[in-house]
C-alpha cells in the first residue's frame, strides 16, 4: 500500500518536492483519499484532520494518528502531504516517511473522492 522512502519530510521541502499551498479541492480531496485508505481499519470519516501550513509546507494534520504496519513494525501516521507529483506523503511520528502513488490523480480527481459522484 506505502512505500518507505529513504528521506526525510524536511529534505523533500529544502528541495521543492513537497507543494507549498493546495487548492481548495486538494484539500477536501485528501481528507476523503485518508479515509478511503483506511477504511477498514477505522470508522470512516472519525479521523480527526486539519490542513495546516509550515516551513514552507502544507500538510494536513491527522491528530490521533493512525496505524500503519510497515515493515518495521507498527507505525503512527502523524501528517499527509501532497508531493508535486500529486502523490501523497506520509510522516510517522518516528520521522519515517511513506508515499502513496496516486496514479497521476490531480485535484480535478480528488473532487470526485470528496464529493462521492
Amino acid at each position: 500500500m506505502l512505500i518507505k522512502l529513504d528521506t526525510t519530510i524536511d529534505e523533500l521541502i529544502k528541495n521543492k518536492k513537497i507543494k507549498a499551498k493546495w487548492s481548495e479541492i486538494e484539500s477536501y480531496g485528501i481528507t476523503e483519499m485518508i479515509n478511503l485508505l483506511w477504511q477498514d481499519e477505522i470508522e470512516y470519516g472519525s479521523i480527526g484532520q486539519a490542513t495546516m501550513v509550515k516551513d514552507k509546507a502544507a500538510y494536513q494534520n491527522l491528530f490521533e494518528g493512525i496505524p500503519y504496519k510497515s515493515e518495521r513494525g507498527y507505525e503512527t501516521i502523524i501528517r499527509a502531504y501532497i508531493d508535486t507529483d500529486d502523490n501523497i506523503v506520509f510522516q510517522s511520528s518516528k520521522g519515517n516517511v511513506f508515499l502513496y502513488e496516486t496514479d497521476e490523480i490531480d485535484g480535478e480527481d480528488l473532487k470526485y473522492y470528496n464529493t462521492g459522484e
